[in-house]
């Protein structure tokens, strides 16, 4: 609840200073605050500063006045705790334009004591310090978590981090994992802070997929090719739902989620379809057929051979009654073996046909599927 609070008092709390570089003090707050979240309190102590000198408006004073707070009770450092009371008073003395007295009042009840304790009590041989002045400070941020960054040949620390600095033209550089390395330049004026936003780009995930020769590939809809792929996919970081479909196979679809530069190795085996085996066992039958055909057709000519002979015997004799009976019995057998045959032939290709409808005409629809990788 902290920032949209925050954010919202630094747009509309106040009216804005004349010239103010608003645009600039919220990303600078912007910063501070996610500094203040990774426990950065000199980080976030930096960014607060900078963007209440352009727009000191109370959300922004408050924020300041916890981290100073904070940072107080970390280091020890009484320069912080006399500025956080400073700033907590500073708040409260703008009636009705903060939305945190409550807490500002609390805070300020708790550490006043503890100041005045302080200060009654000073360090021996104390000496008066001269004003310092302002640091130039580059302020580095970057919304990639795990972001580090540096300047110029520096050394790498996690972002966000301030680097004191000279004026002058800098070049800076922040990276990630799985994210391009990025390198800029940043203009730092001096006795301000500059806050530099490092838009990371992040890398592609590669994926090597596995599936059925000439299996077609889909992701998130969008036809990729046929496998085997000759190289790996690239999918930007996310969600994407993979779908592999095959002539004969049951689609297989997977949500899977690629995180930017990830190596993903999936092995799609999409099941038989119901169809196909259906394909398979009707051709099976129709060779049975046919086979039953042959053997029919075979006999056929048996009948028709034993036929021939007795009509070879008629040619040169008179049947006797048993010849005449075989060979009438012959001819009938051989008709029926005819009729069998054919019907057996006929029946073969029309399951041979069955088959090759069930065959090619097997592309099954990709359904949803919730499984994920």
């Amino acid at each position: 609840m902290l920032l949209p609070i925050l954010i919202l008092s630094l747009c509309s709390a106040t009216p804005e200073p004349p010239g103010a570089d608003v645009a600039r003090a919220k990303r600078l707050f912007d910063a501070g605050v996610a500094a203040f979240r990774e426990g950065a309190y000199p980080v976030a102590i930096s960014a607060f500063e900078e963007a209440r000198r352009l727009a000191p408006v109370p959300a922004v004073t408050f924020s300041l006045a916890q981290a100073y707070r904070i940072q107080y009770f970390l280091d020890q450092d009484l320069e912080k705790l006399k500025r956080a009371v400073e700033l907590y008073e500073l708040y409260l003395a703008d009636p009705g334009k903060g939305g945190r007295r409550d807490h500002a009042a609390q805070n300020l009840a708790a550490i006043r004591p503890v100041l005045e304790r302080q200060l009654t009590t000073p360090p021996k041989n104390a000496a008066t310090s001269p004003a310092k002045e302002r640091d130039t400070i580059l302020l580095l941020t970057s919304r990639q978590e795990g972001a580090l960054g540096a300047v110029g040949e520096g050394e790498w620390v996690e972002l966000p981090a301030t680097f004191n600095v000279a004026s002058g033209s800098h070049q800076v550089r922040a990276e990630a994992p799985g994210f391009r390395p990025l390198t800029r330049e940043a203009l730092a004026i001096e006795g301000n802070v500059v806050s530099v936003e490092m838009e990371l780009e992040a890398l592609p995930a590669t994926l090597r997929l596995l599936a059925p020769d000439g299996a077609l590939i889909r992701v998130d809809g969008r036809i990729e090719g046929e496998a085997p792929l000759l190289q790996p996919l690239l999918l930007s970081g996310g969600d994407h739902v993979l779908t592999v479909t095959a002539r004969g196979r049951e689609a297989w679809q997977r949500r899977l989620v690629a995180e930017p530069g990830q190596d993903l190795a999936v092995a799609a085996d999409p099941e038989i379809t119901g169809q196909r085996l259906g394909a398979y066992l009707v051709a099976g039958l129709g060779g049975a057929l046919l086979l039953g055909a042959g053997g029919a057709g075979l006999m056929a000519l048996g009948a028709e051979g034993r036929a021939q002979d007795l009509l070879t015997v008629a040619q040169v004799r008179a049947y006797t009654p048993e010849e005449a009976r075989d060979y009438q019995v012959a001819l009938d057998d051989r008709e029926v073996r005819r009729g069998w045959a054919l019907g057996l032939a006929s029946s073969a290709a029309l399951a041979v046909a069955a088959a090759a409808v069930l065959y090619f005409f097997d592309e099954p629809q990709a359904p949803w599927a919730e499984e994920s990788l």
